[in-house]
């Protein structure tokens, strides 16, 4: 049964925010330059892929770096530099739970933020709150 776009953030991308673990910044919407010890651009991609629930297989949504590694984990006082690559075949969009970015760099709907087509990518830039989210 395929999943709503609300199911796929609680579920698959909720996970990768749940794994960002960074500096705090006295700027809520990560506007402010920040010192980081690494400002790599690291790229994620949105697939599906299946896996074994109770003997049943399930088609999951989930987030990958180029390496296969699942989500994201930041070194303390690294910014929130990624590129989100959509390898749907549906529009997507991203809300990073527990992180406090500009509304531009959230995806909540609401606030106008364009869907993430098909093959195409976003940056998000901002810096990330300390600890695990």
């Amino acid at each position: 049964m395929p999943q709503s776009r609300r199911q796929f953030l609680l579920t698959s991308l909720a996970t990768a925010s749940v794994l960002a673990g960074c500096k705090t910044s006295s700027d809520p919407f990560g506007t402010a330059a920040a010192v980081t010890k690494r400002t790599t651009v690291r790229r994620l991609f949105v697939d599906r892929r299946s896996i074994d629930v109770n003997g049943r297989d399930a088609v999951v949504y989930g987030l990958h770096q180029t390496d296969g590694t699942r989500g994201i984990t930041l070194d303390p006082d690294e910014r929130f530099l990624v590129d989100l690559n959509n390898r749907l075949e549906e529009t997507t969009i991203v809300h990073w739970h527990g992180q406090t970015p500009a509304p531009a760099q959230d995806g909540v709907d609401e606030f106008g933020i364009p869907l993430l087509q098909p093959s195409e990518q976003h940056r998000y830039d901002f810096v990330a709150p300390h600890g695990t989210h």
